[in-house]
């Protein structure tokens, strides 16, 4: 090991400063495992180890003004690319060593290197000292890899930096970049709720109604979150209520503002939108249902929103609310007159989808408002048999893994073939036929299946071994356990 290395790892900094002064030529040159030696004397006092590439970078971010000045008089390279940070004028800024950016200025840092990483960086870390000497040294606050620092200091709620970017000559309606995921810096204050901001880049010129390249719009995004005020005050500027969104990083999949609001429960925002024209009031009463919010929902039939509309992966409003299990919800859309057998969606109607949620109350509910079924508990499988209810309900329940029915012929036979005991025990009980169905008899499905004891008790129970389509014995030999063809060959007979 070197001695100006050596003397780095073991903190001797008077020591180090000499042979940096007598040393000049090294001082940029990596050692063989790409570090500097001042990058072990900053890691050997705390700094962040394993990110420096130089030892003007390491100085930079660490604040050292002295060791910087050191550096750059014996020809460290100002602009030196690596590491981390970039370079040394990034990690000051990111770190917002104010003297040390001026230093890295004064000796020629290029003030636009890495594509506008400098003045974003300082933007949002708030840095606003940092970011007024990157404007007056000339840097694109509007451009670059990094897009729009304003976007980022809109985000970060940085009045003072927002202010001094516009008054610079920042774009209002920028987008792209690093930062673009927040849309226009309009759409990044309206979703984080700075008000304050907001009026300032409307009053500044920024487009109310600009679609985001990676938010949707600014009302959208207040409406989202729940930012009243800001709401109101884009409205009052004139924003299009219905306008949809094009996907968004925080909600464009809701479709339009009051969709986005009624998703996450927002009834004064909620409001407040219908009361300006919003209008899809049935996809956002199929949102405002699957989440449960009572407020909303009501707010939205009042308002005369179509309670039997198809939309949404569930299908309807009762469907979504009875899958989440929202009682309440499910109670006031049954008293609006929602038909409770409508089919559509992913689990056929409201009662299977109830069924397949695990919600005993609902289904309860919807089974006393009439409802046919599906699911796949054993609670429900009771509710269903003490209901009646229809075989397609109880087949589907009883295959327990929420398998598309249909493929057995009843209940008893989906039961055995899944190895649900409770189930099995439940259905002979009430007088299940254990012989007949698609695979002859249940015990055939039982014999495909995985469980000797379901076996055993259709057996106790009188099943056919001899049923139809094949034997249980032939079923049960493709490849299953010798345990269970020894247990049908005892009760077959002849092979």
């Amino acid at each position: 090991m070197s001695a100006i290395r050596l003397a780095a790892f073991n903190g001797h900094q008077t020591v180090l400063r000499r042979l940096i002064l007598s040393n000049g030529g090294s001082i940029n040159q990596p050692d063989g495992d790409g570090t500097s030696a001042l990058h072990w004397a900053l890691e050997r006092g705390h700094a962040e180890g394993g990110l420096y590439r130089s030892a003007l970078q390491a100085a930079s971010y660490e604040g050292y003004i002295e060791v910087v000045q050191i550096l750059l008089a014996k020809g460290a390279d100002v602009n030196f690319q690596g590491g981390e940070y970039g370079n040394a004028l990034y990690a000051a800024s990111n770190k917002g060593h104010i003297e040390i950016v001026q230093i890295l200025l004064d000796e020629g840092a290029n003030v636009n290197a890495q594509g506008g990483k400098y003045g974003s960086v300082a933007s949002e870390r708030g840095h606003a000292d940092v970011v007024q000497i990157l404007v007056d040294k000339g840097a694109d606050i509007n451009g670059g890899e990094y897009g729009s620092a304003l976007q980022v200091a809109s985000k970060m709620g940085h009045i003072d930096i927002v202010q001094m970017l516009l008054d610079g000559g920042a774009d209002a309606n920028a987008q792209g970049g690093r930062y673009g995921i927040y849309g226009s810096a309009l759409c990044a204050a309206s979703q984080s709720g700075y008000s304050k901001i907001v009026q300032i880049l409307l009053d500044t010129g920024a487009n109310v109604n600009v679609q985001g390249k990676g938010c949707s719009n600014a009302l959208y995004a207040a409406s989202h979150i729940g930012h009243v005020g800001i709401v109101q005050i884009l409205l009052a500027k004139g924003a299009y209520v219905n306008v949809q969104g094009k996907g968004c990083s925080i909600g464009g999949k809701y479709g339009n503002a009051l969709q986005a609001a009624s998703y996450e429960g927002h009834a004064e925002v909620v409001q407040i939108l219908l009361d300006k024209g919003g209008r899809e009031y049935s996809n956002a009463l199929y949102a405002a249902s699957g989440g449960g919010y009572v407020e909303v929902v009501q707010v939205l039939l009042d308002k005369g929103a179509n309670v039997n509309a198809q939309g949404g992966a569930c299908g309807n409003a009762l469907q979504v609310a009875s899958h989440g299990g929202h009682i309440e919800v499910v109670q006031i859309l049954l008293d609006e007159g929602l038909n409770v057998n409508a089919q559509g969606g992913l689990y056929g109607n409201a009662l299977q989808a109830a069924a397949d949620g695990g919600h005993i109350e609902v289904v309860q509910i919807l089974l006393d408002e009439g409802a046919a079924s599906r699911g796949g508990h054993i609670e429900i499988m009771q509710i269903l048999l003490d209901k009646g209810g229809s075989g397609n309900a109880l087949q589907v329940a009883s295959e327990g893994g929420h398998i598309e029915g249909g493929f057995y012929s009843n209940a008893l036979q989906a039961a055995s073939k899944g190895g649900y005991i409770e189930v099995v025990q439940m259905l002979l009980h009430k007088g299940a036929d254990v012989n007949g169905g698609f695979y002859s008899n249940a015990l055939q499905a039982a014999s495909e299946g995985e469980d000797v004891e379901v076996v055993q008790m259709l057996l106790d129970k009188g099943a056919d071994a001899n049923g139809e389509d094949g034997n249980a014995l032939q079923a049960d030999s493709h490849g299953r356990p010798a345990k269970r063809v020894k247990l049908d060959a005892d009760n077959t007979g002849p092979i």
